[in-house]
């Protein structure tokens, strides 16, 4: 329940990036529509190999992990 708390609820209503993304030195986090292909992070998924993050949890996670370009 750490994501997606409140407060990042409200950046993202008012269609601002989470604090985690903002927050990121490394601009190593993407938050985004993956449904939507025009978006950053579909782009990326699209154009990188990538593992979803912790699949065996069974909470259907749509966190990915970049693995490799």
């Amino acid at each position: 329940m750490k994501c997606i708390s409140p407060g990042c609820m409200e950046m993202i209503n008012e269609g601002k990036q989470p604090a985690c993304v903002q927050a990121c030195p490394a601009e190593a986090r993407l938050f985004g529509d993956i449904l939507d292909p025009q978006s950053e992070i579909s782009k990326k998924i699209a154009s990188s190999r990538t593992e979803l993050l912790m699949p065996n949890k069974g909470t259907k996670p749509n966190f990915f992990v970049v693995v490799s370009k």
